[in-house]
């Protein structure tokens, strides 16, 4: 049975992430920290998703590949400066 699940998108710029990778993610961008804490409040799964023009700061649908990576968030640190990294 296929279940249908909503979950928070982080758009990537310049980057592809695979099942079964563990990488390191810096995040700045306010929307892309704010899927990554909405992540963390559920059950720590996100979507990363791979930008189609890395120079888009604000991409819409039209503006990310429609297939990504599901990911389990294993680690957030808060860098000074507001962003994030993130181990996934």
């Amino acid at each position: 049975m296929n279940k249908e699940r909503v979950l928070p998108l982080l758009p990537l710029r310049g980057i592809l992430v695979f099942p079964y990778m563990v990488i390191h993610l810096d995040v700045g961008r306010e929307r892309s920290m704010a899927a990554i804490e909405e992540a963390m409040l559920e059950d720590r799964m996100i979507l990363l998703a791979a930008q189609k023009e890395m120079e888009i700061d604000s991409p819409n649908a039209d503006d990310i590949h429609s297939i990504g990576t599901i990911a389990e968030i294993k680690q957030l640190l808060k860098l000074p400066g507001g962003t994030m990294r993130v181990l996934v």
